[in-house]
């Protein structure tokens, strides 16, 4: 906006932060923090006008900071002229989300955001692959028609589920739920890759029995 101003507008939630280019680097308040932690990575110098919306409000649990930070950082590395891989951006957005912003998490929705749709990811101690599912116009047609998200009108902080998740980790019942939740993905993947759906209703819900 050729000025010194930095103004950030949040469609969803109506709120509205304006601060100076001076003021990007000390800012810690909890409002839009997310954003302006996206603005300080980049070390913005210029004024910017910034508008955001989301699809879905917070606390969905559907990845929307992710998605979020993945954009923001993508958009401004369009804006301003600097190469960026999909490696490079998982892990900026992944830094910014767990470490800036004190965001507990994995990489899986940094990763979905960044590479978009049907990923197969395999964590590894040392490295992430992730492969895209090929999949048909006809058939990703008919599996988007088969899918229904439904609001049920109540929100969580993801925070809450992995400290939970991290209390129980040393149960002796937890790695054999989280060996049988890695077999399903893998069953998931292969049936979608033969486009067969017909189990994969079933396969959710065993799923999310076992979470």
């Amino acid at each position: 906006n050729f000025s010194d101003q930095i103004k950030i507008y949040s469609l969803n939630t109506g709120e509205t932060l304006e601060l100076k280019i001076s003021d990007l680097k000390s800012y810690n308040d909890e409002k839009l923090c997310l954003v302006v932690k996206c603005l300080q990575r980049c070390l913005l110098s210029e004024g910017i006008d910034l508008e955001i919306f989301c699809d879905f409000g917070p606390g969905t649990g559907l990845g929307g900071s992710s998605s979020l930070t993945v954009a923001i950082i993508k958009a401004l590395s369009e804006l301003f002229y600097f190469q960026i891989t999909n490696q490079q951006l998982t892990d900026i957005c992944y830094d910014i989300e767990r470490n800036d912003a004190g965001i507990s998490g994995g990489w899986q929705d940094q990763i979905a955001a960044v590479n978009g749709g049907l990923c197969v990811t395999n964590f590894r101690l040392n490295n992430i692959e992730v492969h895209k599912i090929s999949l048909s116009q006809k058939f990703e047609d008919y599996l988007n028609s088969s899918l229904f998200l439904s609001k049920i009108g109540t929100t969580r902080k993801s925070d809450t589920i992995h400290r939970d998740q991290k209390n129980v980790s040393n149960d002796l019942s937890y790695r054999p739920k989280m060996q049988a939740i890695v077999e399903l993905a893998d069953k998931s993947s292969a049936l979608i890759g033969d486009e067969r759906i017909d189990e994969l209703g079933k396969i959710l819900h065993e799923g999310w029995l076992l979470k």
